[in-house]
């Protein structure tokens, strides 16, 4: 089924320019047309997110999680003071079939709210907290264009819904302990004024900002992406890599940087590339600065580095994602496999990103999937590889 016979209620609920047809925006530096067919279905268009301020606004817990099933919704949780569903809150997926009309929602949640917890003062709503790197650059931080745009930064909480199936003790160690609490403090947002929606709320005051970008958890899913996400990933960019202080201030920033995935657990993944270090050596030998993630004291020190590249090569992945980070017109190059089972969902998105941002986007793919292979891991064909990263430079130099 294409999209042409499915309900996109994001199209509906906001008025949208088409930019591009995914197939149209990158250049495979390869013969193979594997993901062509996906890819011809695809569209990414812009549009301009809406924000509303609600007094006595209510939160209820969301009682959804990731594997939603494609015969139900996301349902509403936020509400304004007469019980409707405010639509701003809603973290829209464009492809949910069977997402119902608001008429068909009862207007009362049906929930107890005998008990519940006033949040005096300001609160600011930030969506669903996703917690994987990818999705929560995206979906997540965008979220907040408004505090941004108008440099609301003084709230006095801010409140996130999370998914029903996720453990939020270890979200929050993971956010405020790890390396992600970068982001959240370019943003003005501490562990002091962090709340999870785990119980009733009514907030005195709260501004509700539309997502500002909506991709699809299901393959062949329309993109859409707004400037004010650009906003977004700019001013975190350019603070969080003012926070960093290197040790040698002589070394200048790279403009070619290959983002590795060598050291990514892959204990929730059916698929990595086993020669990975091959490969870096290889784009080190072209003089790529090698990015390990992990490996790094911290986002900022990433930023440091993404604040001159323009050119960004890697295996397709969140890490990938590193490019709305970078300034338009940059060079990106993708590795994927077929036998690398995020292949499909992450091109998608990062091809939309590209034609959204202005970037220039080359993929070299592999084909070798083997039905009999037990392993899902890869080994890129170095030779191949090594003669489409000549073309790349050739034209991105």
């Amino acid at each position: 089924m294409t999209n042409n016979f499915m309900f996109d209620l994001f199209k509906r609920q906001n008025k949208t320019t088409h930019l591009a047809t995914l197939a149209d925006v990158g250049t495979n530096l390869t013969q193979s047309d594997h993901y062509a067919h996906y890819l011809k279905s695809i569209s990414v268009s812009e549009f301009t997110p809406k924000a509303s301020t609600e007094k006595d606004a209510l939160l209820l817990p969301l009682h959804a999680h990731l594997q939603i099933p494609a015969s139900l919704m996301m349902e509403h949780a936020v509400y304004d003071n007469a019980l409707n569903p405010i639509t701003y809150a809603t973290h829209i997926k464009p492809l949910y079939r069977g997402f119902k009309l608001h008429p068909d929602l009862p207007k009362y949640p049906g929930y107890d709210l005998s008990e519940y917890e006033a949040l005096p003062g300001r609160s600011y709503y930030g969506g669903i907290l996703l917690d994987q790197f990818g999705h929560f650059i995206l979906e997540t931080l965008t979220r907040f264009w408004r505090a941004v745009e108008t440099e609301e930064r003084k709230f006095d909480q801010v409140l996130f819904h999370v998914l029903s199936d996720r453990n939020t003790m270890h979200m929050r160690k993971r956010l405020f302990r790890d390396f992600w609490s970068n982001y959240f403090h370019a943003l003005g947002i501490t562990e002091d004024n962090f709340i999870f929606i785990e119980k009733p709320f009514i907030a005195e005051e709260l501004i509700i900002p539309q997502c500002s970008v909506s991709i699809g958890m299901f393959n062949r899913s329309n993109c859409y992406i707004s400037e004010k996400a650009h906003g977004v990933w700019s001013i975190l960019n350019q603070r969080m890599a003012g926070e960093y202080r290197p040790s040698d201030t002589s070394t200048a920033r790279p403009e070619k940087i290959y983002m590795s995935r060598r050291n990514v657990n892959y204990s929730f993944r059916t698929g990595q590339i086993e020669n990975e270090a091959d490969i870096e050596h290889l784009f080190r030998s072209r003089g790529f600065h090698i990015i390990r993630p992990e490996e790094l004291s911290s986002e900022n020190e990433k930023h440091y580095l993404l604040s001159e590249c323009k050119i960004l090569a890697g295996p397709i992945g969140s890490g990938m994602h590193n490019s709305v980070f970078m300034k338009p017109g940059g060079h990106i190059l993708s590795i994927i496999s077929e036998q690398m089972n995020e292949g499909v969902c992450a091109l998608e998105h990062l091809l939309a990103l590209g034609a959204s941002l202005g970037h220039n986007m080359y993929q070299y793919y592999q084909c070798d999937l083997d039905p009999e292979q037990e392993s899902k891991d890869s080994v890129i064909n170095l030779t191949q590889l090594s003669q489409a990263l000549d073309h790349f430079l050739e034209r991105s130099t």
